[in-house]
């Protein structure tokens, strides 16, 4: 082995191996450490210390090998290491000495043999997972909304299920429940009808919302507003998203809709007091297909949002609206912008048809799919909105308290199934007949009511007098029905709109 010893050396092109030598190339430091090696295959070996920088000649670093055991630290000057690939094939393996590789991006990651990571997600088989929330919020009831799959509609129960009409200039609550149809607005001429019908098309859904042009409005006057709410957001519910705070949480409103007219809809947030509103658009690009859309919607930090048991969150689905009520998309708006300036007027022929259901509101930064709900617990839902107590086919009344005050009057007292928003109105829908006694049937007529209640619960009655016939015997039991061979309804509402 030859030994150099120079303080410095410049100009040196070449450096041979002596004859003879084990053909190895070291240097040392001064104080005889050995630092770099070279053999005679050209391995380059590091022996203490760390590479700063390591480049190929040309190209990339196609090797990167310890001699024994693991490499355990790649380092980066400064900074991290921004790229890590191999020419071909994959990386088969990446372990950190302690702890975790805190960043890997790749299209698809093995964990062991049960977990695959990928863009789709991760597929674990025959192991646990712990996570702690999922897009930012809760595993269950990410949904806020109510009866977003459009399966409630307990007024065609007893009033059967033909469409409804919708305007000229009115509004409709009594369709699918929890939900406001109305064409209507200063100088709106047209009309839709609205339906709830079964879903052939869309596996995941039995029902949908369908809509119909049935008077078109090819002009749309500045004050006209054609449109749906399908999202209705009671304030006590709202409170999770904290809107109104420097704390204002995103979320996502995501729904599928079909239609024969494709181009850009409109549609927007807003609150109950119509002074905030986010206006937004989204597109159907394909006529009569389902397309899910996702509209991603910043935490409104200002305004006021109702956090009690009164409307906080509605969302406007536009079917055609003026521009006094339209606004710039994709921003928080101090005014009732109902639409984005630019938008689709689906109300320009009676040919135009639209689908829509699967209409999910939830807190966080990406869509989830669709939260279904088992079908009584949607209805229990709604009823605290719409409470009908119902009679079919003649028979009598269920969830109702009877008492015989006088010989010409009825107290009825509702047996309530959960408890509603508030202190709510009383309805009849058809006849209501009762006797006391072997009396005779005597129609019964609603004569004034008396609730009381708030959110946790109601409580109060109603009289109902006879029309014409002979009189009951007072303060005996009564039965209440529906007329013969008919259906009847007390209808308890308690809506949000």
């Amino acid at each position: 082995m030859t030994v150099v010893n120079p303080k410095s050396i410049s100009g040196i092109n070449s450096i041979t191996t002596g004859s003879g030598s084990d053909d190895l190339l070291t240097i040392h430091t001064n104080n005889g450490t050995e630092r770099l090696r070279v053999d005679s295959t050209g391995a380059t070996k590091i022996v203490t210390g760390i590479v700063t920088t390591l480049t190929a000649t040309t190209g990339i670093v196609t090797s990167l090998e310890a001699t024994t055991g693991d490499i355990t630290t790649l380092r980066a000057p400064t900074g991290i290491v921004t790229s890590l690939e191999a020419t071909t094939g994959n990386i088969t393996t990446l372990r950190a000495p302690t702890g975790i590789v805190t960043t890997f991006v790749t299209n698809t990651a093995k964990v062991g043999a049960a977990v695959t990571i990928s863009s789709d997600g991760i597929d674990a088989v025959g192991v646990a997972i712990t996570c702690s929330t999922l897009n930012g919020g809760a595993f269950s009831n990410r949904r806020i909304n109510i009866n977003g799959d459009m399966s409630v509609w307990q007024r065609s129960a007893y009033a059967g299920t033909s469409a409804l009409t919708v305007g000229p200039t009115t509004q409709v609550t009594t369709s699918i429940d929890n939900m406001l149809w109305r064409a209507a607005g200063s100088g709106g001429t047209g009309a839709f009808s609205v339906v709830q019908e079964a879903v052939t098309d869309l596996p995941e859904f039995y029902y949908c919302a369908k809509l119909l042009c049935t008077t078109a409005d090819t002009a749309l006057s500045s004050g006209a507003y054609h449109s749906f709410w399908p999202v209705q957001i009671e304030g006590l519910d709202a409170n999770r998203l904290m809107w109104g705070t420097s704390n204002a949480k995103n979320v996502v409103y995501s729904f599928y809709v079909k239609s024969n007219k494709t181009g850009s809809y409109g549609g927007s947030v807003g609150n109950a007091g119509n002074n905030r509103s986010f206006p937004f658009n989204y597109t159907i690009n394909s006529a009569n297909t389902w397309e899910r859309k996702v509209i991603k919607i910043p935490g409104d930090t200002t305004g006021t949002w109702n956090r009690d048991n009164q409307l906080s969150i509605k969302v406007t689905m536009s079917l055609g609206t003026g521009s006094d009520f339209t606004g710039t998309a994709n921003q928080w708006n101090a005014a009732e912008d109902m639409a984005p300036t630019s938008h689709v007027n689906w109300m320009d022929s009676t040919s135009n048809n639209y689908y829509i259901t699967g209409v999910q509101f939830e807190e966080g930064d990406e869509m989830t799919p669709f939260e279904h709900r088992p079908f009584i617990e949607e209805i229990l839902l709604c009823q605290r909105y719409f409470q009908p107590l119902m009679a079919f086919n003649g028979r009598a009344f269920s969830h109702v308290y009877i008492n015989g005050y006088s010989t010409d009057t009825i107290e009825v007292m509702p047996h309530y199934r959960v408890p509603m928003r508030t202190s709510h109105s009383v309805g009849i829908y058809g006849i209501m007949k009762s006797r006391s006694g072997n009396g005779a049937d005597l129609t019964t007529n609603l004569a004034g009511s008396s609730f009381a209640g708030n959110q946790y619960g109601q409580s109060g009655h109603f009289w109902a007098t006879k029309d014409s016939g002979s009189s009951w015997t007072a303060f005996a039991t009564h039965r209440l029905s529906a007329d013969s061979g008919a259906n009847a309804a007390i209808e308890l509402s308690a809506k949000l709109s």
